[in-house]
């Protein structure tokens, strides 16, 4: 007999039951486990000006494979509210869920612990390293990546746990609102979506990347593929662990999870920012910004990119940071704009990584002003213009070296609505 008869795990953003570890840790202390998944008004609607639909898309999904692992319990309302409604009709007295660090969760689950009363199993998961455990010598949250990377290197990562048996309670009902009702009300279906929800999908990405041996080599490649791991490891349909042992040994893969790590860290440690930001005057420029949006800039790598991002809501991350670039380096346009477009298309959308990952572009800690040259960049990461043809059909049949040049014949194509020299010279004194 174990201390507690029902136990309910809520799920989050840890869709799958292998290496759950809140969840193996609730089912050890409980008889029997109720699953659930609460869908909430302020993320799953208009209410969430960062909505991405894609993200939606592929989180139902990743649900809807989940249904077939357990007997699921769906929800829609307030997270508080409705976990003490299952509680009090399941008669349970422990609840688990995995530790979350965004500001959003953070308050979440305090709400949560002080309104249920119940015994709490809430254990660390998402990341390598729990965010605030690993600091500088003095105490504090590390703000500069090589040596956060130097530490984690030297700390012994969990392996993944076997699969435990566990014992569902399954009530009667499935909950207010069903998978089919939620596809419906929450997205707009893409079938172009990058990538399809689910443990199943996400382990063959792990096997995948078992092979990129050269993607140090190969990663700034705009038309090769990288991992494309970003969503399941977003929504955990695979855990970071089962990640870590897939990629420890190649060295660039290894260093971009723990990348991952550090974006969680820092703003766990600093939700209000920790980047110094100079007071730059931003252009106000609707013309430019819904260009830059639309992927009719007259720049083929920028156009290409946002293009891919508005199809299947993926873009490569050497894309990302070029784009990036050139919105608020080039347009002078608020980063801000750009951080928020993005969480509204990317399916493998992450406050901590889409944000810090803005921030780290623009208001980088160099010694110099770094601008990414958009002509320059299509010849170097896509010399043959593979990726560039593929993304904008208007210059399928324009010669390759007309594409890469400012001043080339790209037909029909709409022009540069900038001057490169000219808005470059501006960033110069404005940063």
């Amino acid at each position: 007999m174990k201390p507690h008869k029902i136990g309910v795990f809520l799920f989050h953003r840890d869709l799958r039951v292998v290496d759950n570890t809140s969840l193996n840790a609730l089912a050890a202390v409980c008889d029997a486990v109720v699953p659930v998944f609460i869908f909430t008004p302020e993320q799953v609607t208009s209410e969430n000006k960062y909505k991405s639909d894609a993200s939606v898309q592929f989180m139902i999904e990743s649900l809807d494979e989940l249904a077939t692992e357990c007997p699921l319990v769906t929800l829609y309302g307030d997270t508080t509210t409705l976990m003490k409604r299952v509680v009090k009709e399941t008669g349970a007295t422990a609840v688990g869920f995995n530790e979350d660090y965004t500001p959003y969760a953070v308050k979440r689950d305090k709400e949560l612990v002080e309104g249920l009363g119940v015994k709490i199993v809430s254990e660390a998961d998402f990341y390598l390293t729990r965010p605030g455990d690993v600091v500088t010598g003095s105490g504090t949250a590390y703000k500069v990546f090589t040596p956060f990377y130097e530490a984690v290197l030297k700390i012994a990562i969990n392996k993944p746990s076997s699969k435990r048996n566990i014992k569902w309670h399954k009530v009667a009902g499935d909950g207010n609102i069903t998978l089919e009702e939620a596809y419906t009300r929450f997205t707009t279906p893409n079938p172009e979506i990058a990538v399809k929800g689910g443990r199943k999908a996400g382990l063959k990405v792990l096997t995948s990347a078992k092979s990129l041996r050269d993607y140090d080599k190969t990663r700034d490649t705009l038309s090769l593929p990288t991992t494309q791991a970003s969503a399941y490891l977003k929504f955990g349909c695979v855990s970071v662990r089962e990640m870590y042992r897939a990629v420890k040994g190649i060295p660039a893969l290894l260093r971009q999870l723990i990348w991952r790590d550090f974006y969680a860290h820092v703003l766990f440690a600093y939700p209000d920012g920790v980047l110094k930001r100079p007071p730059i005057k931003w252009t106000r420029n609707k013309k430019w910004l819904d260009a830059w949006k639309e992927g009719r800039t007259g720049f083929p790598l920028v156009d290409a990119a946002m293009r891919q991002l508005n199809t299947t809501g993926y873009m490569h991350n050497r894309g990302r940071m070029l784009v990036a670039s050139f919105l608020s380096k080039i347009l002078l346009i608020d980063w801000r704009e750009g951080e928020r477009y993005f969480a509204t298309k990317l399916v493998d959308y992450d406050i901590a990584s889409n944000s810090l990952n803005w921030q780290n572009t623009i208001f980088d800690n160099l010694p110099y002003v770094k601008i990414f040259n958009p002509w320059n960049h299509s010849k170097e990461h896509d010399s043959d213009a593979t990726y560039i043809k593929r993304w904008v059909p208007e210059l399928r049949d324009v010669e390759v070296k007309e594409i890469h040049k400012p001043d080339g014949d790209r037909g029909d194509y709409v022009r540069p609505i900038v001057d490169y020299a000219e808005q470059r010279e501006k960033a110069m004194g404005v940063y």
